[in-house]
């Protein structure tokens, strides 16, 4: 139970769809983008408009840029462990 509110309903493809009564504020947004893939916004219209830009921008970041090179020098990947 994540709110007073909720009411779930079970769909037959196993799915569940889950309806909230709450203010769309930053905790909210951020809770949703938590889920990742697993959550899908089906209303109110500008949630689910700005589900879809968030996650067209977080995708641009990954596009526009190449990986970083994370390779480190060797003394520093062996730095720590143990030899025995």
């Amino acid at each position: 139970m994540w709110h007073a509110s909720q009411q779930i309903k079970d769909r037959p493809d196993g799915s569940v769809v889950m309806t909230l009564e709450v203010s769309d504020d930053y905790a909210l947004r951020s809770w949703i983008l938590g889920f990742g893939r697993f959550v899908r916004v089906l209303a109110p219209a500008h949630l689910v408009e700005w589900v879809r830009d968030e996650l067209d921008q977080s995708r641009e970041q990954y596009e526009a840029y190449p990986a970083p090179d994370l390779s480190y020098p060797a003394e520093l990947a062996t730095r720590g462990s143990s030899t025995r």
